[in-house]
């Protein structure tokens, strides 16, 4: 083989491989249950998360100290996660709904970012006064909840973890409430909702101390 057939081959497995991925991006891209999968993995660690803090908190002998390891701190990680996760399934119903993901090779702008109230409006996804403000604080978490500080500064004041076990119910409602939306509108093509409070964990352990 001479070298000018050896380089038009090795061009043409070149654009076969990226015909390959640009197909693999813009199929999972626009198709739903990617989305919801993604933000039931993202859901599953929350959860794993949140049992562990909630471990700490019962039981400080075992733990690093509080000034090692301040509760709001602790928990910071677990809301970026749900946050994720209700980002990722909001946009899978947006895609669900006919919203283009990815059809032009790339991300389309519109879902690039994390103002989750904006993506719940557009996705017609009704949130009450709580659930509003819920999604605010998440958004803040996503965009400065991995630094000590954001990208800017503040500019509302924050009630995310004032009310933990509130916070994680409205979370729960939201997320189970889209994944039954996406299940009406895709059937099949999305998976069964299922309890998002549980989801990832073990099965609790009855009295008698079996599973």
């Amino acid at each position: 083989m001479d070298l000018g057939t050896w380089t038009c081959e090795i061009a043409g497995m070149k654009k076969t491989l990226a015909e390959h991925w640009r197909d693999e991006f813009e199929g999972k891209g626009q198709t739903p249950i990617f989305w919801q999968a993604q933000a039931r993995s993202l859901l599953c660690a929350a959860n794993v998360l949140r049992e562990r803090a909630r471990d700490i908190d019962r039981s400080r002998i075992s733990a690093p100290p509080e000034s090692e390891d301040p509760p709001n701190l602790r928990l910071m990680p677990v809301y970026v996660l749900y946050g994720y996760a209700l980002e990722n399934l909001v946009k899978g119903l947006l895609v669900a709904r006919g919203e283009n993901a990815t059809w032009s090779g790339t991300l389309d702008k519109g879902l690039r970012h994390h103002c989750l109230t904006d993506l719940f409006r557009v996705a017609h996804v009704h949130t009450e006064e709580d659930e509003h403000r819920v999604l605010e604080d998440l958004r803040d978490a996503i965009e400065s909840g991995k630094y000590p500080v954001g990208i800017r500064p503040q500019n509302r004041s924050r009630t995310l973890g004032l009310d933990v076990s509130g916070d994680f119910k409205v979370i729960f409602a939201l997320f189970h409430r889209i994944e039954d939306s996406l299940r009406q509108i895709c059937l099949d093509g999305a998976l069964v909702p299922v309890e998002p409070s549980t989801l990832g964990l073990p099965p609790p352990e009855r009295s008698d101390g079996s599973a």
